[in-house]
């Protein structure tokens, strides 16, 4: 089976907003004992700030003794994507995604999407696209895509973990609920609305 993740994030944050936010939902899992405290960059890809689930987290889901994240996959960490929250993997799921001003859907390899990706790792700024055919301008985090473009400052990647919402369970694991809606639980603690996004490698 391929790594998948899943993603958690907050378009609606911005910048100077994050650490208290970052530092708000991290405490609302570790108050609960259910991630790690010490952060561990081997359970993520390509390193980085990374926190394990606990036995505890496990238990939550109705089918723990399947859920596999507390000790059989090596890459099973909640990522901290803050910054540049732009996790990009999920660009191999997207075919298309339309502009908010026209609506009119774009191709993905028809549009320079890299560009714009580029241009908010250089400057640190969520960038404005330019439709090509209307010629507005729209904040990149308006454009829609399934699953969505991830232009945010910051975002959790939940790597081999159960779907918490938005992925599609059939694909890959077995049947089974949370009894704790962690996606909500992460909105309450950021004091925002959070999105969702997915992919795999």
């Amino acid at each position: 089976m391929s790594d998948c993740f899943e993603y958690c994030f907050f378009p609606k944050l911005e910048r100077n907003e994050v650490p208290s936010a970052k530092f708000r939902v991290l405490d609302a899992f570790w108050s609960r004992g259910l991630l790690e405290r010490d952060s561990n960059p081997s359970l993520i890809y390509g390193g980085g700030e990374a926190y394990g689930p606990t036995s505890k987290l496990a238990s939550l889901f109705s089918e723990g003794d399947r859920v596999g994240m507390d000790i059989s996959y090596e890459i099973r960490g909640m990522e901290v994507c803050e910054g540049f929250g732009f996790q990009g993997w999920e660009l191999n799921e997207i075919k298309g995604f339309s502009c908010p001003k026209c609506d009119v859907s774009h191709e993905m390899e028809n549009f320079p999407i890299s560009a714009e990706i580029t241009k908010f790792h250089e400057s640190g700024k969520i960038p404005d696209i330019r439709c090509p055919i209307c010629d507005a301008l729209s904040d990149a985090r308006l454009w829609k895509s399934d699953p969505p473009l991830t232009f945010t400052y910051l975002g959790f990647a939940f790597w081999n973990w159960m779907p918490l919402k938005g992925y599609d369970a059939k694909l890959s694991y077995p049947p089974g609920i949370w009894s704790l809606d962690i996606p909500k639980m992460m909105e309450d603690a950021a004091e925002s609305p959070i999105a969702f996004s997915h992919g795999r490698l």
